[in-house]
Formats: C-alpha cells, structure tokens, sequence
C-alpha cells in the first residue's frame, strides 16, 4: 500500500506522575531527516524518539515536538557558575571606575545574579519507568501518523491506476499506428530513390540495405515492449508499502522508451499521442515525489 509523505499526528497520555503529549507532522523529502524537540531535561531519549520514528517512516522531513508535563516534584540541583559572575562583578567594577560611578555592592550582587547563565538549572530525568511512557505515547502518536499516511496514499493510488490506464491505452494506440511503419517507410525511401537515379533501390543491392537498415531504425517494437513492461512493474511496486523511490525510477524508464518513440516516430499522430504520454508522466511525477 502506497503512503503518503504528508501527514500530521499526536498523542497525549496521563499517568500517576507525568503527562506526555506528542506531536508528528511531515513534509517530502527523498531521505529520512528527522528534527527532535525535547524538553531540557528529557533530551537524553532524543535517540529513543528516532528510534521509535525510523522504525514507522522510510522518507521525509519529520517534525517532532515532545512536551512533557511532571505531576510530582522531582529534585533539581541549581549551580553558580563563579566564574562567570567573578568577571561579570571585574567588568562592572573596572566600567564604574572608568564611569566614576558609585558602585552599591550589594544591588551589584543581585544585578549580576539576575544574569542569565550566572545560576544553572541541573536536572534530568532517568528512568526505566518514564522511557516506558514515552515510548507507549510515541507509539500511540506514530500509529495514528501511519494511518493518515496510508489514507493519503490510497487517494494517490486512485489517481495512479487512473493515469496508468490512460498511458496503457495510449500505448495501445501508439502499437496500431506503428504497426505498418517499416514498410510504408521503405517504400517511400525506395520511391525517393527510384525518383532521384532513376530505377528502383531493389536493383542496386548495396542502396537496398542501406535502406532497410534505415526502416528498422523507425521500428519501435522493442520500445512499445519495455514500455508496457514498465507500466505493469508499477502498478505491482504500488502494492510495496516504501515504493516511493522504485517509482521514480520506473518513471525514469518509461519517459526514456516514451522519448524514443517520438524520435522515431514518423507518424503526426502517434508524435501527437507521444506529447500526450509525456503529460501523463510529468502529473505522476509530480505526484510520486508525495510517496514514501
């Protein structure tokens, strides 16, 4: 089943002590780069979210954001970065000096210890408990992801079969009209010949294999062949669950045979028919480039 690479979910779970909420949204992109936020103090299980990601997802650009809210105190150890405060109180003393400005040490003090980075908060959380919990929320969050990825890929699919059937038929129009090409070309160079010298190109054995070397080269039988192989190996790599990257390449092929036949072709209207076919693979194309 084709998925989408466009999707967006999340979860949220209540226990005892702790509240996690989960969101998982994605935009394309032909590799997997996951983009993780975390809380300060989770940031430790930043591997176990793209642990959990990378097993649900092949591709794209995914966004996680990861909120976590404690219902029981935990410990927090607060540090004073001395060092830093020492040069903050050096700074502000040699600048009053400079300034001669009084100095009150003691609003100075509380000054500096209002400093972002003079006081750091040090706490994490680490327990077999909690990663349990965010795991079962993760799961929960990515289960819904991969169904609404599966729901938009089934709408792709549709269009899919819709185009694929259009180029199967073209493709049949395309045979017909082909099928009588290597003789009526021969027997128009022949006619040219015999026009131009004077006497048929059967006469002259040497002219007769130049010429039938150059009918075979509007023959587009081999191409009509791969063509229609190609198009039934991408119907059946859209039963895969991560074709994404198979079907650009199976589109590859089909607009390389599709633009040999039109170089060949000596026909108005399979040139017309050829331009047709182009168009329907540029829409898939375009529409490729949203699969996983």
């Amino acid at each position: 089943m084709l998925r989408s690479m466009t999707a967006f979910a999340k979860a949220k779970k209540s226990y005892s002590d702790v509240e996690i909420a989960v969101e998982i949204q994605s935009v394309n992109k032909k590799h997997l780069d996951l983009h993780v936020k975390l809380p300060p103090e989770c940031m430790l299980y930043d591997p176990l979210v793209r642990e959990v990601l990378s097993q649900h997802v092949e591709r794209g650009h995914i966004y996680v954001s990861v909120q976590v809210q404690f219902l029981s105190a935990f410990s927090v150890n607060v540090v004073a970065n001395t060092s830093y405060a020492k040069s903050l109180h050096r700074a502000a003393l040699k600048l009053a000096d400079e300034l001669e400005v009084k100095v009150d040490n003691d609003k100075l003090f509380f000054t500096i210890l209002r400093e972002k980075g003079v006081l750091q908060a040090s706490f994490e959380v680490q327990s077999d408990d909690f990663e349990e919990k965010l795991r079962e929320t993760l799961s929960a969050a990515c289960h819904d992801f991969v169904q609404m990825k599966e729901r938009e890929g089934l709408q792709i699919a549709n269009e899919f079969f819709m185009r694929l059937d259009a180029l199967s038929a073209m493709r049949g129009q395309i045979e017909l009209l082909s099928k009588d090409a290597k003789p009526k070309f021969y027997k128009r160079i022949n006619e040219l010949v015999e026009e131009l010298v004077g006497k048929a190109a059967d006469g002259d054995e040497r002219i007769a294999k130049e010429i039938a070397l150059m009918a075979d080269k509007v023959d587009i039988s081999e191409e009509l062949s791969r063509f229609g192989f190609h198009l039934e190996h991408f119907r059946n790599e859209m039963k895969a669950k991560k074709s994404g990257k198979v079907l650009e390449f199976i589109l590859q092929e089909l607009s390389r045979e599709i633009n040999t036949m039109g170089a060949k072709c000596q026909d108005a209207h399979v040139s017309r028919l050829v331009i047709d076919a182009k168009s329907e693979l540029e829409k898939l194309r375009e529409q490729v480039a949203n699969v996983e």
